[in-house]
């Protein structure tokens, strides 16, 4: 599952980040457009915006690159059976919050 949100808070849990996913063999794209997407219904709670996506990848190394207004951050993200692990190449506007699932491993 890929989980991005953003920083700014929002009368509903549920605001989307607008967003392009694309994965190709062993390449994961996201492309954000900076715009949010209010909700049909209001899930009552504040929250960031979010984008949630069920990523088709099995176990193997992959590039993941995140896009928006003309930056890419780059990340390496390695899959096995028991960790994900997200290594940073170049960043300029995403912070990941956990580098590895689980966190103890």
């Amino acid at each position: 599952m890929l989980f991005v949100s953003d920083d700014k808070t929002y009368p509903c849990f549920n605001f989307g980040i607008e967003n392009d996913l694309r994965v190709q063999n062993h390449s994961i794209r996201v492309e954000m457009s900076g715009a949010i997407t209010a909700p049909s219904i209001c899930l009552e709670a504040i929250g960031p915006a979010q984008i949630r996506s069920p990523l088709p990848i099995a176990e193997g190394t992959y590039s993941l690159e995140f896009v928006r207004g003309g930056a890419t951050d780059f990340y390496t993200l390695i899959v096995t059976k028991s960790t994900i692990q997200i290594i940073p190449v170049e960043t300029h506007f995403t912070r990941p919050t956990a580098l590895r699932f689980p966190r103890a491993a």
